[in-house]
């Protein structure tokens, strides 16, 4: 019986190790983690020795394109590019991963990048991307792992909508919350 919860133990502890996020859900002012490596990936060939870089994106609620977070890639001389949004309390920190990208002693398991959140908004619910650049035969390919983070509560986030009056003149309005999403399935 022992042996049983040795395993599950174990199990469980790879589960956990495995995820992008350290969290499923926010709240306005919390806090969050992202830690992006290939062994969260999980989809690089086992082939593939060395990475040229991993990045970091994000698809929030407000918008359907990814955006970049972060690029890691230290074998270049700007090796860290972050895209902090203005105002905002983040911190991204990168390591590992100095050797050559193709050499088989390479940095494989080393390279990390990593994503602090620490003034959580509503805004900040979305699907999160770990890519993972490596060299193939055949160039350059990629392989990605997302996880969704949700927002606890209601956002209050304000949306502006153009809107012509019987004159002809386009007058602002401001959607919040719940009004801003059923409108959304009419326009």
């Amino acid at each position: 019986m022992q042996f049983l919860g040795a395993i599950a133990t174990a199990v469980l502890f790879i589960a956990v190790q495995c995820q992008l996020l350290d969290k499923t859900e926010i709240e306005v002012g919390g806090s969050f983690n992202l830690t992006c490596d290939v062994g969260r990936i999980g989809s690089v060939p086992a082939a593939v020795t060395g990475l040229y870089g991993l990045s970091i994106e994000r698809t929030v609620l407000t918008s359907r394109k990814p955006t970049t977070v972060a690029v890691y890639s230290p074998n270049h001389s700007k090796n860290l590019t972050k895209f902090i949004p203005n105002g905002r309390q983040w911190v991204i920190e990168a390591s590992g991963g100095r050797g050559s990208a193709t050499d088989p002693d390479s940095n494989r398991a080393s390279i990390k990048l990593a994503l602090y959140v620490r003034d959580a908004q509503c805004a900040d619910a979305g699907l999160y991307f770990c890519n993972a650049n490596f060299p193939t035969v055949l160039g350059v390919s990629t392989a990605e792992r997302s996880q969704k983070i949700t927002y606890k509560g209601t956002c209050n986030t304000a949306t502006r909508l153009g809107v012509m009056d019987s004159q002809g003149i386009v007058r602002n309005m401001f959607l919040v919350g719940v009004a801003k999403h059923l409108l959304s399935r009419f326009i």
